[in-house]
């Protein structure tokens, strides 16, 4: 055999291969498939082929000719040839995003593999108009994607901007062919006017609205207009929502607003549950309802009617206590097993926190003993399962993991957290005095800047996109990323 080189030609597309012919012919080159092998001179290569051609010019990430030795003899480019640039194939937050998140990291992926060492604050940065935002880079090699994590929050409805530069470089020596820019908008906690300026407490809704409640009328949300519901009590102050469905909605409150249901048609006092004790909270598992409120206040809907619970537990409820919050759960989120009421620990010498079974008739409750359980007087009370519970209070957030009971903190706040809601155990959010909100991430809660001072009694989303909370003064925020 003569001296037979070999071409390999390497890009994102293709892989070429060649050999002086000698004895063969292009019969015996195996080419994969799409390729098509012709001669070149004194070789015999596979050409890629497009739209039923063969490509002319090749654009490769790399290019090199070997002798038969396998020694490199010269570079390719040389002969016309050209390197592929580096490009940036997509971000996250995309060049433009109205509302990206302020906590979630900047990711971009790129054509090529990246040279690691060229990875650094001068080639890959994020600013703030002329103030850099300080952060951590990292690398994964597979997916050939970028992360900044920035240090802290991003500037709430600011406009940012993602450099990199032509000093980043692909392993194989491919550069951007100009420096790349990504400018996008970061998301805030918007004010939204609707109609009400008296003070709310609860917010909620359902696949087609979002209601909110509170000392005056209910208003709804059909994602466009906020209009008051026509067919709402005329007075009575509302403390609580639960939205089964669309046709299928509580509303409770104090004296003759106690409980009302929503048909899909009409608002009417639901008479079976007669008290004139103002009921705070309504919750369950779709129809199986319960409810929490002053002087030990627990009701139970069964075969619909509201029955008084707390009747079956002798001794264990102070009649001075208040129960704020009330949350069941069980097996596949459908049928409730057990559920947990929180009060105030104003004269309730037992303890804040309750739990009882549920059976298919009224049963005793029982006071929560776990290790770690707080002493502090509670507002709310939100988890996903038996092992993961959060409840809130007077200075006090506290996780349940099935066993013991861990209070955390919230840097930069003291005061009183009023509600809880969430998507998981690494995505719970908190309100409270002095325009409090804060979010877990599942390793630390951070507080979110709100840009108010009105007290935020609750918070609720139809997503981990699409957030509201509600509080004094008509006070509504909705935070959309």
């Amino acid at each position: 055999m003569g001296n037979c080189s070999r071409i390999i030609i390497v890009s994102l597309a293709f892989t070429l291969l060649g050999c002086c012919p000698d004895e063969r012919n292009c019969d015996q080159i195996q080419c994969p498939a799409g390729f098509v092998c012709v001669e070149e001179g004194p070789f015999q290569v596979c050409r890629a082929i497009f739209d039923g051609g063969v490509l002319d010019t090749l654009v490769a990430d790399s290019i090199s000719t070997f002798d038969q030795s396998g020694e490199q003899a010269r570079d390719a480019r040389a002969e016309g040839f050209s390197l592929a640039p580096l490009t940036v194939v997509s971000s996250t937050p995309a060049e433009g995003a109205p509302r990206a998140d302020l906590r979630a990291p900047i990711r971009v992926t790129f054509s090529a593999e990246l040279d690691p060492s060229t990875l650094a604050p001068t080639s890959f940065s994020l600013g703030v108009g002329d103030t850099a935002v300080g952060g951590a880079l990292s690398y994964d090699a597979p997916t050939r994607v970028v992360t900044f994590t920035p240090s802290q929050l991003l500037a709430d409805g600011a406009e940012h901007t993602l450099t990199m530069t032509t000093a980043l470089r692909s392993t194989r020596g491919a550069t951007l062919a100009q420096d790349s820019v990504v400018s996008f908008t970061t998301a805030r906690w918007e004010p939204i006017t609707t109609g009400s300026t008296a003070d709310l407490y609860a917010v909620e809704g359902g696949t087609t609205k979002v209601y909110i409640a509170g000392t005056d009328r209910l208003h709804s949300f059909d994602g466009t207009t906020w209009e008051a519901e026509a067919t709402w009590p005329p007075a009575g102050s509302f403390f609580s929502l639960h939205v089964v469905a669309a046709d299928d909605i509580w509303a409770a409150g104090s004296g003759s607003s106690a409980m009302h249901h929503y048909d899909g048609t009409v608002w009417t006092r639901d008479t079976s549950l007669s008290t004139s004790i103002p009921i705070l909270s309504v919750a369950g598992l779709g129809s199986h309802l319960f409810t929490a409120g002053l002087d030990a206040q627990i009701f139970r809907y069964l075969d619909g009617a509201w029955v008084k619970w707390n009747d079956h537990t002798p001794g264990i409820f102070n009649m001075e206590a208040t129960f704020n919050d009330i949350w069941a759960h069980g097996p596949a989120g459908i049928t409730p097993s057990t559920a947990y009421a929180v009060a105030l620990n104003n004269g309730n010498t037992s303890g804040p926190l309750f739990k009882a079974k549920i059976l298919s008739t009224l049963t005793s409750w029982t006071l929560v003993a776990d290790p770690g359980v707080p002493t502090a007087s509670l507002y709310g009370i939100w988890g996903t399962a038996a092992n993961h519970i959060v409840v809130v209070g007077d200075n006090i957030v506290s996780r349940f993991d099935g066993t013991t009971w861990t209070a955390q903190t919230i840097p930069g706040f003291s005061g009183i957290l009023r509600d809880v809601w969430g998507t998981g155990p690494d995505d719970v959010y908190v309100v409270g005095d002095e325009g409090m909100l804060a979010h877990w991430n599942g390793t630390n809660w951070v507080k979110l800047p709100t840009h108010t001072t009105e007290t935020l009694r609750s918070v609720w989303g139809s997503s981990t996109h699409d957030i509201w909370a509600v509080g004094r003064n008509g006070t509504v925020l909705r935070y959309q990323h």
